[in-house]
């Protein structure tokens, strides 16, 4: 979960919540008239778990949005060890988990746009040209996956040997050797 930054007209991150929270309520306790706290905003974690929508049970129709997929449908506090599958379960899977690390759609802006040739594409710099190799699977993909995969490598004397002509990283015992790292969309 993260803390949004009110200071200016532009929403930003400036804090992040790390663990599990079930029950989620925003309270008012700013009334004087001593009748106590009262329910704002009640958060329904275990409802539509498939979207980042968190839908308010309180009546006020406040929805909130969970920022960069955190995990959903994990055990609550009233979870009591009956049903082993939250698909069948009735309650005990309201929990969402939160971490700083979870990451989703950044919302940036597309800065550019590439054709995968069907050999490499190559980036230019002034001190060197760098190959990625793209190995493109055919027939209509039935998901959408990243493989990170060899195509080269080196022996214990440090000499490189080029599989297919494209360098990449290597780990060979203690040596670690910064060479190149290609991927296969699949």
């Amino acid at each position: 979960m993260d803390a949004r930054s009110a200071s200016d007209s532009t929403p930003e991150i400036c804090a992040f919540f790390n663990g599990n929270i079930a029950n989620s309520a925003i309270r008012d306790s700013s009334g004087d008239d001593g009748a106590g706290e009262m329910v704002t905003i009640q958060y329904d974690f275990a409802r539509d778990v498939h979207s980042n929508t968190i839908f308010d049970t309180s009546g006020r129709s406040a929805l909130g949005c969970a920022v960069n997929s955190p995990t959903r449908a994990l055990t609550d506090p009233e979870w009591d060890g009956s049903e082993g599958d939250w698909t069948k379960a009735c309650y005990g899977y309201g929990a969402v988990h939160f971490h700083g690390n979870d990451f989703d759609d950044a919302g940036w802006q597309t800065d550019f746009r590439i054709q995968i040739p069907s050999v490499a594409s190559r980036e230019r710099t002034p001190s060197r040209d760098e190959f990625d190799k793209y190995d493109v699977a055919n027939g209509t993909p039935a998901g959408t996956v990243v493989l990170a995969t060899s195509t080269g490598h080196s022996d214990d004397f440090g000499i490189f040997i080029e599989d297919v002509g494209f360098p990449i990283r290597n780990t060979l015992g203690s040596q670690t050797r910064e060479i190149r790292s290609d991927m296969v969309l699949i």
